[in-house]
């Protein structure tokens, strides 16, 4: 068995940065007091959809309901 410890980041990919910027724009929208009311999953999915897919950039962003997973 092989163990890999990294410094800094702890060996963290790319998927790590994309997932800050994402929680950095929901965190700032929260805070500004005409941002939009983020109540629940579908509204995060709908403003990222409109925040973050107009800058000419493929973004996409899906919601997965409990009844669409199969257990």
């Amino acid at each position: 068995m092989q163990w890999n410890y990294f410094e800094s980041g702890h060996g963290k990919g790319e998927h790590d940065g994309v997932g800050a910027v994402i929680k950095h724009a929901l965190t700032s929208e929260k805070l500004d007091n005409k941002g939009a009311k983020l109540l629940n999953a579908h509204d995060v999915v709908e403003w990222l959809t409109w925040k973050m897919s107009n800058d000419g950039k493929d973004r996409l962003f899906f919601e997965i309901c409990a009844d669409e997973v199969d257990r």
